[in-house]
């Protein structure tokens, strides 16, 4: 379905136990009947319960297959339409794939291709036309004209989530063209406005750090490194510890340079073993 294991960590878990608890259920009940088995209703009884399983499995899965098959259909409908250039009909199965699936709504390519139909059908006004048309200015080499478009845009919102999330994603992106070009004053300003938008964005709060220990701002580099802690620690990934680890690090430097010798040792060593 798209999902990433970030997603899915949890969700797995809990599939699994509940089929180990559903099967133990299963297994003990059964065992529990053993005295049945001369009148052969535990037998009949297993035979039904494995007849149930298998059938309510290829129900569910015959209902979840009905969107997917839906959706690869309404999309090959619009790239069809795109080739012939009617961007109308383009949009239309667009939409009609987004209705059977709307996770396919938040993909960052299906929402560029309704924001090109719109450009085509002269509606330049509706917000994911602004957004294509900024960012074909971004692949032109207008990045600063298209800056200002992508800032006029979330002045204007909210939106949809879908824009919105691309949006947030399109502000870091800039934000941290910035911070790589050496506007730190951009950079920042941006940056927290990202985290305003989506709290949760750990590259904005990294970036946010490496700004706070670059202009000494030791709060905001403690503030950074314990929000990232607290988001991230939890999650099963193998960068993670990389990352916690950077931000103690930056706040051992932040803390050296005010003169806290004790402390940056110890968010040293803890940077060791994050």
């Amino acid at each position: 379905m798209g999902y990433n294991p970030v997603f899915c960590q949890f969700v797995s878990k809990g599939w699994v136990f509940g089929q180990l608890g559903l099967l133990f259920l299963l297994c003990g009940w059964l065992g529990w009947r053993r005295k049945d088995e001369e009148h052969g209703s535990r037998a009949n009884e297993f035979r039904l319960c494995a007849t149930t399983f298998g059938v309510a499995f290829l129900v569910w899965f015959g209902l979840a297959c009905i969107p997917i098959t839906t959706a690869s259909y309404s999309l090959k409908k619009a790239r069809v339409a795109a080739l012939n250039d009617d961007a109308e009909a383009g949009l239309d199965h667009l939409n009609s794939a987004c209705k059977a699936m709307p996770a396919l709504s938040f993909d960052s390519g299906v929402l560029a291709q309704k924001g090109s139909f719109l450009l085509a059908q002269g509606e330049s006004h509706v917000p994911e036309a602004r957004y294509q048309n900024l960012l074909n200015l971004e692949r032109d080499g207008y990045q600063h004209r298209a800056a200002e478009l992508l800032e006029n845009l979330i002045a204007d919102g909210p939106h949809n989530p879908a824009l919105d999330r691309e949006l947030t994603r399109s502000l870091l992106r800039v934000a941290i063209d910035d911070f790589n070009a050496g506007n730190s004053a951009e950079a920042r300003r941006r940056i927290r406005q990202v985290c305003v938008r989506e709290p949760t964005a750990i590259q904005a709060l990294f970036h946010l750090q490496l700004l706070a220990l670059q202009g000494s701002h030791l709060e905001e580099n403690r503030y950074c490194r314990e929000t990232i802690a607290s988001l991230y620690g939890n999650f099963q990934r193998r960068e993670k510890k990389a990352v916690i680890s950077a931000g103690w690090l930056m706040v051992a430097q932040g803390e050296l340079e005010a003169g806290h010798t004790l402390a940056a040792a110890e968010a040293r060593e803890k940077s060791r073993k994050p």
